[in-house]
């Protein structure tokens, strides 16, 4: 299977970011928690927004391996930066998901 390239990675990311964002600006105010369209809409954005770190992962583990020099340091900071933009979008659709926590942390 071949890889994707960095920009297509960059951009299928930003693009799940945005709509993660879109998607807690709509609920947010607009429905109840544990509603059936709120719970879908949240659960497909937490899997988009999983398939899109899986190539970034993929990448950065790679990147110790890379050749050193100016454009896969930018590469580097760039994948780590929408790393950080995806992991804060997935917690806060973690905590717009609702329901209830168990004693064991996971969700009932």
């Amino acid at each position: 299977m071949k890889t994707p390239d960095h920009e297509t990675v960059l951009a299928d990311a930003y693009a799940a970011v945005i709509a993660a964002q879109e998607v807690r600006a709509f609920h947010r105010k607009r429905t109840r928690p544990g509603e059936k369209h709120r719970t879908l809409d949240v659960q497909n954005a937490l899997k988009r927004l999983k398939l899109a770190m899986t190539p970034i992962r993929s990448a950065l583990g790679r990147a110790p391996y890379d050749e050193i020099n100016k454009a896969s340091r930018l590469r580097h900071a760039q994948l780590r930066r929408v790393s950080k933009s995806i992991q804060v979008e997935r917690r806060k659709l973690w905590k717009l998901r609702g329901g209830k926590i168990s004693r064991i942390g996971r969700p009932t």
